[in-house]
């Protein structure tokens, strides 16, 4: 299966003009929805946003849903940070959730930088390294140190009271 959006193709730079109530607008070429957030601020077509792209075509896929939401051609979207690919299909792999989400980041240089590497993950699952944005919780990226945080926060504490009850007495 092959995946393209060729309405951005042939355009050298990827912008086209559009004259609105007597002003010229400058707006990014293709389908809005596909179009990774720096593309709207007028950065032109590299590899990573074509990336971008694969992975939100994947989401809707896997989900039914866009990641982002429905982003009409005119506005200037607001991104934020997507639900996780198992809500609405609680059969995705946690490699391929992974994989998408990877291809899907916010900032461009936390995608895969080229599409070989994302070929190469998606070919290999059994070596696909669990990928987290900057913002996600600790509980969510690693419960292991935050449990044992927790639990050496209160050994301290338990002991401290239980110098202050021997002090006491």
């Amino acid at each position: 299966m092959k995946l393209s959006d060729l309405k951005s193709s042939g355009h050298c730079h990827s912008f086209y003009r559009k004259y609105l109530g007597g002003l010229v607008q400058t707006f990014p070429a293709g389908t809005a929805r596909y179009l990774a957030p720096e593309r709207f601020r007028g950065i032109p077509n590299k590899e990573r946003t074509e990336i971008f792209a694969i992975g939100v075509v994947l989401y809707q896929s896997l989900t039914g849903k866009l990641p982002y939401g429905s982003i009409e051609r005119f506005q200037t979207p607001t991104f934020s940070a997507t639900k996780s690919l198992t809500k609405p299909n609680p059969n995705v792999s946690p490699w391929s959730e992974t994989v998408v989400r990877q291809a899907i980041a916010l900032k461009p240089e936390r995608r895969y930088q080229h599409y070989s590497e994302l070929a190469h993950d998606l070919a290999n699952p059994e070596r696909v390294q669990p990928f987290f944005e900057n913002f996600t919780p600790l509980i969510e990226r690693n419960p292991l140190i935050l449990y044992r945080t927790e639990f050496f926060i209160l050994l301290v504490i338990s002991l401290l009271l239980l110098f202050r009850m021997m002090a006491l007495t």
